[in-house]
């Protein structure tokens, strides 16, 4: 454990590796990338201190894109209600007289070392007329910042609220005035890294119904089922939670209410220097920003702050989560693909659902990836969860394509800059992508085939979340076979192409539309003479054979091709180097994909495994040499 972040329990250790995927020797490998990515951020102001930042690494079960998209929340939301974050003095004497009042308290017991802190709110335990609900927040706000730095059971095994709602009069109900609620609900779900368990409701008062039916339009589905209501019935609480851990007021152990909230009162004042630091120098600066983020009257708050629509976080939960196409990919996808914009989601929801079942099979569940899948099957829901199963089988079954696909790795970034195999920028607004495998291009002597092919698994799988234009209209491949030498052909055993064969066509979801061979041998034509029948019966690919550049020029506009291949597609250092800084761009992302593929020992039925699926049996015994 890095020496700036505090030691933690082992109860605790135990809840943060099984439950958030916390690997101890990797943390300072993966705080040091939110570093590097907060410091290549101009409009952002980021605090870098390894408490800080593995609060949000736990918050997101070490996902580093989610934990950065965390941050970004965390930063522009607080940017968009200065009147919730602004003159946080725990020293200003109304602030003081609030945080006496103990709206917010987390509770100082835990059932066990390793499980949930509980917080208790009382929102009847302030004057309304003497504060205002943004104050209240303002003070609960400060709370949820010193917990998230200092209180390991909130940040590894989350939050159980119980919101006591004894002594709440209508003055309390007037001040939760919708676009309030609606900020604060956002900042908490959005802008904070906890993780929120339940909610326990006690002594409701009449029109409380009211008051829930208001909230619960801003909450998601998942926490709504975590919300329980025990009316005046304490007792029933009880049985979620044990009595002992309460304060003294409610039959518990945990001391009186005045004692905690002495307690907050001096950690809050204690934190004075650091809530007057975090106002002055963190944040975000809108005119700084390189990409558009969110507008706040818009997409947080609503037009001009108001409530046109109560429900836009569950609209937005119940919409897919792709990326809009163009007009030319949007018209492919449905008349072509089959794809119905109105049927997506519940497509997706079924591959969610079967993957769920399946115990063998560790997959991701974003949207833009499963929706991938779908378009490759033209909406086949039985071919498109036969892919996903055979993506990471192979994948599995070739470890050396799954190990260490990590961007920094030297060997990995030298490939790229061979210019080996690359999909090349430009294409037709509505065609497929360009695929350029220059074959002779790297060393045999020095890189595997299986380093080559994880490079190139690489680059495909940014294509699968990333190119639309791969995805939908497919791929067109440009074999150069310039230059090749014995080593080369060496490389390229019956296994070797037996699995690169099934990888493209079985389990990739991008659909191989055509091969141009630039440069073919004629010590290849046997060897190239069965591959195209086996692509052609078997698989429906177009195969072309060009002689020279004016051939493949005719086949493939010039405007798309690399300049060495006369076109105006820029040079292939220049792509090389392009798709070296995307791969790059994306190294958080390769590295927290490492923990997907499939436990072949919990497949219900045969295993499949490298000898099953590229072994002698079932390999190249039904092609035909002739």
């Amino acid at each position: 454990m890095p020496a700036n972040i505090r030691p933690i329990s082992q109860e605790l250790a135990k809840v943060a590796k099984e439950e958030l995927n916390e690997v101890p020797e990797r943390i300072e490998k993966d705080l040091q990338v939110l570093r590097e990515w907060i410091r290549k951020q101009p409009h952002l102001h980021a605090r870098t201190d390894d408490q800080f930042l593995i609060a949000f690494l736990r918050g997101c079960k070490w996902s580093l894109e989610r934990a950065k998209e965390k941050i970004e929340d965390f930063y522009t939301l607080r940017g968009r209600m200065p009147e919730i974050v602004k003159e946080r003095d725990p020293l200003n004497e109304k602030t003081r007289k609030l945080i006496r009042c103990g709206v917010a308290l987390p509770l100082p017991a835990t059932e066990t070392p390793g499980s949930p802190r509980i917080m208790l709110i009382r929102p009847g335990a302030y004057n309304p007329e003497k504060f205002t609900f943004t104050e209240v927040m303002k003070v609960g706000n400060m709370v949820s910042d010193f917990v998230m730095l200092n209180d390991d059971n909130t940040m590894i095994a989350g939050q159980i609220d119980i919101l006591d709602l004894g002594n709440v009069i209508a003055g309390h109900f007037l001040q939760m005035n919708p676009g309030l609620v609606r900020k604060i609900t956002l900042l908490t779900q959005k802008g904070l890294p906890m993780r929120q368990l339940e909610t326990h409701c006690i002594n409701t008062p009449p029109g409380f119904e009211t008051l829930f039916n208001m909230f619960k339009g801003f909450v998601s589905e998942k926490q709504r089922n975590r919300i329980h209501i025990h009316g005046s019935n304490i007792e029933q609480l009880y049985r979620y939670i044990p009595k002992r851990l309460f304060p003294d007021e409610y039959g518990g152990e945990a001391g009186k209410i005045e004692e905690i909230i002495n307690s907050w009162e001096q950690k809050l004042t204690s934190y004075a220097d650091w809530f007057r630091e975090d106002e002055d120098f963190y944040g975000v600066v809108e005119s700084k920003r390189i990409v558009a983020y969110r507008d706040a009257s818009q997409e947080f708050f609503g037009l001009n702050g108001t409530f046109r629509s109560l429900n836009l976080d569950l609209l937005a939960e119940k919409m897919a989560q792709i990326r809009p196409l163009s007009k030319e990919l949007q018209a492919i996808a449905q008349e072509e693909l089959n794809e119905v914009p109105e049927r997506i989601e519940k497509d997706l929801q079924v591959l969610k659902d079967w993957l769920a079942k399946q115990p063998h099979l560790h997959s991701r569940t974003e949207d833009q990836f499963l929706v991938a899948f779908l378009r490759n099957f033209r909406y086949s829901l039985e071919k498109a969860k036969e892919m996903i199963d055979s993506y990471y089988s192979v994948r599995t079954a070739i470890p050396e394509m799954r190990k260490d696909r990590d961007p920094l790795n030297e060997k990995n970034r030298e490939i790229v800059q061979t210019g080996y195999s690359l999909y090349l920028p430009k294409c037709a607004p509505g065609g497929p992508r360009i695929f350029l495998n220059r074959v002779s291009a790297f060393d045999p002597n020095k890189y595997s085939i299986y380093e080559l092919m994880k490079v190139a698994s690489m680059i495909n799988d940014i294509a699968i979340m990333e190119d639309d234009n791969a995805v939908i209209s497919g791929h067109i491949d440009i074999m150069d076979l310039k230059d090749l030498t014995m080593a080369h052909y060496s490389v390229f055993t019956p296994t070797v192409l037996k699995k690169l064969i099934m990888i493209a066509q079985q389990a990739t979801p991008l659909h191989q539309k055509e091969i141009h061979y630039l440069h073919l041998p004629a010590t290849m034509n046997t060897l190239f003479n069965v591959f195209k029948k086996y692509l052609t019966e078997k698989n429906g690919v177009k195969i072309y054979v060009h002689n020279n550049l004016e051939s493949l020029q005719a086949a493939i506009s010039s405007e798309f091709l690399p300049a060495e291949y006369g076109g105006q597609g820029g040079t292939i250092a220049e792509i090389a180097a392009n798709w070296e800084k995307k791969l790059l761009e994306k190294r958080e992302w390769f590295l927290d994909d490492e923990k997907y593929g499939t436990d072949e020992k919990k497949r219900r039925g045969p295993p499949r495994t490298a000898e099953t699926m590229f072994g002698f049996e079932g390999s190249f015994r039904q092609l035909e040499f002739d």
